[in-house]
């Protein structure tokens, strides 16, 4: 865990603009302008990952308390795969039951961007470009539920103009998750890491 101080910071995020809009910002039928916001945030002192959850980690996990998701379509589809690398295939709640049993729980992505900006360079791997990476920021704006992604993919950059962003973004930007149902939403490109307060 690297520890990081706690502080007042103006949190600039960006993001194509897209049909499905943005936390209470504008939306509509674009045509790939991105859009820029700010957001004035107060953190408290905490500590994250330098990594994200490995796939012994959270097996480790699924061993130690015999966790099966209710839903369990794609749960770890990707096993067996390299022990040390991100898990993936895990939903929003599969990360949410990791971090509770670890006493831990989702950075936000106030948190998660104060640690990309504010950590010693090459203190924390894979921020980047690795995997998109759950956030325990998750909304509903009465038609939709989501959750907000960060870092970005070690997919090629976009083959499609309909796709997400692909390969490694800022640490202001973000991509709107739309939550389906767990098994529809785990996907080989999302990982997770955990802070702790």
């Amino acid at each position: 865990m690297i520890a990081l101080p706690g502080g007042d910071f103006v949190m600039r995020i960006r993001h194509e603009r897209r049909e499905c809009g943005c936390r209470g910002h504008e939306w509509g039928w674009f045509y790939k302008d991105v859009i820029e916001h700010e957001e004035r945030v107060t953190l408290a002192p905490f500590s994250i990952r330098a990594t994200c959850v490995t796939n012994r980690e959270y097996l480790e996990f699924v061993e130690a308390t015999a966790y099966r998701p209710a839903d369990e379509q794609a749960f770890l589809a990707h096993l067996p795969a390299d022990d040390e690398l991100p898990v993936t295939y895990v939903s929003l709640d599969d990360a949410r039951a990791f971090a509770e049993w670890r006493g831990e729980r989702l950075p936000t992505e106030a948190e998660w961007q104060w640690a990309a900006e504010k950590a010693e360079p090459g203190a924390l791997i894979g921020m980047s470009g690795s995997f998109w990476e759950l956030t325990e920021s998750e909304h509903d704006d009465g038609h939709t539920r989501y959750v907000m992604l960060r870092g970005g993919t070690f997919l090629p950059e976009r083959t499609s103009e309909w796709l997400v962003e692909r390969g490694p973004r800022p640490s202001d930007w973000h991509a709107k998750y739309i939550l389906l149902a767990d098994g529809i939403d785990r996907s080989a490109t999302i990982s997770f890491r955990t802070v702790r307060c």
